[in-house]
């Protein structure tokens, strides 16, 4: 008897428990569903709308887990491979926590809100995406579609080294060009001397022959002129020629040897 009346003590001692419990049970769901925190006061709702609660508790509960479960957002994940193929083994998260290890077509009951979404299958790169849960809006599909990774793009041919310009050729080598320079003076200095000295010599034949000795003074300065114009072109062409042939062996002369092919070779 006394074991009998201990174990009904208990029970009802319990059943107070549950029955001072229910007010805030519901009290909380209420709370927790003006956040959009659906799936924990939906928990709530089911638990003060036991029998064990008090009638009213227990009515106004069953009441608001109607509303709850006809208003909460749900949805359906669908998931593919590259190829179009669908994927069952599929780890689905939902703000971090796991909503899903396997994708079977059956809606899932989630909060209302901004979730981040994030999906792992083997051999794949997972798949993060945001949603937005509506109130009301039911088996939202979902769509993942899982592709390889990119191989990254060829990469571009090096451009091609243009060719090392040729090297200048080395100081010393052929005749300098102020040696041409003085060359050209002189072979016009020299053809000078030829135009005014045969010039000169055939106005003083012609001189001679017609009025010597007795020829006007100005007809003879117009032949020393000449004659000295001739003089002055063959000093300046004999001058220019010797120092460009100075200047032209001295450089041949420094030069340094140029090697012959078989010396190259070795």
């Amino acid at each position: 008897m006394v074991g009998c009346a201990s174990a009904l003590v208990l029970a009802t001692t319990a059943a107070s428990a549950e029955k001072l419990d229910c007010p805030t049970a519901s009290e909380e769901a209420q709370r927790l569903r003006d956040k959009n925190r659906y799936l924990e006061a939906r928990e709530l709702l089911r638990r003060c709308s036991q029998q064990s609660c008090p009638a009213i508790v227990r009515k106004d509960c069953a009441k608001w887990l109607v509303e709850i479960d006809e208003s909460m957002p749900t949805i359906v994940i669908a998931a593919q491979d590259g190829a179009g193929a669908d994927l069952a083994e599929v780890n689905v998260q939902l703000d971090g926590d796991v909503i899903a290890t396997r994708v079977d077509g059956r809606p899932i009951a989630i909060d209302p809100g901004e979730h981040v979404l994030r999906a792992e299958t083997e051999g794949q790169p997972p798949i993060t995406q945001k949603l937005i849960a509506r109130v009301n809006e039911r088996n939202r599909l979902v769509r993942l579609s899982f592709s390889p990774p990119e191989e990254p793009p060829p990469a571009a041919p090096l451009p091609e080294k243009p060719p090392a310009p040729a090297p200048p050729p080395p100081e010393g080598r052929g005749v300098p060009t102020v040696s041409w320079v003085l060359g050209g003076i002189g072979l016009v200095g020299l053809g000078g001397f030829a135009y005014f000295g045969l010039t000169g010599k055939t106005e003083l034949s012609n001189l001679r022959s017609s009025c010597a000795p007795y020829c006007d003074q100005q007809q003879l300065d117009g032949v020393r002129s000449g004659m000295l114009v001739a003089d002055i072109s063959l000093g300046v062409g004999v001058l220019a020629l010797g120092v460009a042939t100075v200047l032209a062996i001295g450089r041949l002369s420094s030069a340094p040897a140029v090697p012959t092919a078989s010396a190259a070779g070795r």
